[in-house]
């Protein structure tokens, strides 16, 4: 509808139409119909905190990681840490049974 419409693609969601919903009265003019004059106020926002998202991730590169090399990481650092202190432990074993 909107390359019919000769609508901009990045204000093609402002349409809303349902998923599935079928249109038979495609038209340049229908089209344009239906899209409001200027973004809605919400869509505004959204843009927005994107554009400042993207400043901040822009600014720090290393911050680009996705969620599930994050759980990862997570993941890795616990079993560093588990295992420092079971060879924490086993030192304080072989220490205190050598002082005996």
């Amino acid at each position: 509808m909107a390359m019919i419409g000769g609508l901009p693609l990045n204000r093609v969601h402002e349409l809303e139409l349902q998923p599935g919903e079928i249109r038979t009265d495609v038209t340049n003019k229908m089209a344009k119909t239906l899209l409001p004059p200027s973004p809605p106020e919400d869509v505004l926002e959204k843009i927005e905190r994107g554009r400042q998202h993207l400043t901040a991730l822009n600014k720090d590169p290393k911050s680009l990681v996705r969620v599930t090399d994050r759980w990862l990481q997570d993941d890795m650092e616990e079993e560093r840490l588990r295992q420092e202190e079971t060879a924490k432990r086993r030192r304080r074993d072989e220490e205190e049974a050598r002082a005996l």
